[in-house]
């Protein structure tokens, strides 16, 4: 993933990869730990280097998370996001049937379908979290669009929506004549959920925290659990 997260106003928070950053060291710890004889004092060693390895990595994204959180719900006074079925993000893809039959499966079994590459997605629920009870804090206003709101399909300049986009494709094009020019997929999706928050009448410029000090609260969308409409 090559950000953590597209603002409307143009900026992009980069991704702090930490899985990439500590390939090596894990991957070399491992295989310590692994040679090392269990139950000995130096495979408790390894496994404690190990492990801390893990915690640096876990830190790392969370000190990413808190920073991103913290900035947003401080310097905006509305902040929109997407409620995404992560389940759906984490699914693999379907096996490749040319690729499957050039491999030998063992004791007759079905060939495991090949990963999409989405497994290191950032933790989706904890941003949600922390947007919460931070912009309870600071006076902001927390929007939640729709699962089913199409903020990548609908262009941003027109409103002429896509009846479909892959994920693959992350250039929106509007196939009106007036706008022909294609734009980032990540942009595009962000101008409109800033259109949304202005159509609820929230705001999506940047702000502080309200001089009475009293919370804006959350506006929700559709819920996921009784999947009514928004309010």
């Amino acid at each position: 993933m090559g950000c953590l997260a597209v603002v409307s106003t143009g900026r992009r928070v980069p991704n702090p990869r930490a899985a990439a950053r500590y390939a090596r060291t894990m991957a070399r710890r491992s295989r310590e730990c692994s040679r090392r004889q269990r139950g000995s004092r130096r495979h408790a060693r390894s496994a404690a280097a190990l492990a801390r390895t893990h915690a640096r990595m876990a830190c790392v994204r969370r000190d990413a998370m808190h920073k991103l959180t913290a900035n947003l719900a401080r310097n905006h006074a509305t902040v929109v996001v997407e409620h995404l079925a992560v389940a759906n993000l984490l699914r693999s893809a379907a096996p490749d049937p040319i690729r499957s039959a050039r491999h030998h499966l063992r004791n007759g079994g079905e060939p495991r379908p090949a990963s999409t590459g989405r497994s290191r997605t950032p933790p989706w629920r904890s941003f949600r979290r922390q947007l919460t009870y931070k912009c309870r804090w600071y006076g902001s206003t927390l929007v939640v669009a729709d699962t089913f709101y199409p903020s990548s399909k609908t262009c941003s300049a027109c409103g002429w929506r896509k009846p479909s986009l892959s994920l693959s494709q992350r250039l929106f094009v509007c196939e009106k004549p007036r706008v022909s020019a294609g734009v980032d997929r990540d942009d595009n999706s962000s101008l409109n959920l800033r259109a949304l928050a202005t159509s609820l009448g929230t705001g999506s410029g940047p702000g502080t925290c309200p001089s009475n000090g009293r919370t804006r609260g959350e506006r929700r969308g559709r819920s996921p659990a009784t999947g009514g409409a928004p309010r």
